[in-house]
């Protein structure tokens, strides 16, 4: 008998990544934080959520999308060019 339930839905599963072509990007050091990336004149608000900080280690604030447009902005930001943003896959 197949197994047809869903795979989690939690970011850094890479058997949910892999299906959906989702990428999942991630900020050490914090719990949550909204980077604000400019294109042009504009800004575009990324939130990264769910980081936690403890004596065990630390865990990312990440960021997932499908959205290749999303994706290119963030790699071509100067966040992930510092290494402030990194992927997590």
């Amino acid at each position: 008998m197949a197994d047809n339930r869903k795979k989690a839905a939690f970011p850094g599963n890479p058997a949910r990544e892999a299906d959906t072509g989702r990428s999942v990007y991630g900020v050490y050091g914090l719990t949550e934080w909204v980077a604000l990336i400019s294109v042009g004149t504009a800004k575009v608000r990324i939130p990264f959520s769910g980081g936690s900080m403890s004596s065990l280690g630390v865990i990312p604030a990440v960021f997932a999308t499908c959205d290749p447009a999303v994706k290119s902005l963030i790699e071509r930001s100067s966040y992930f060019r510092s290494g402030r943003i990194v992927r997590i896959n």
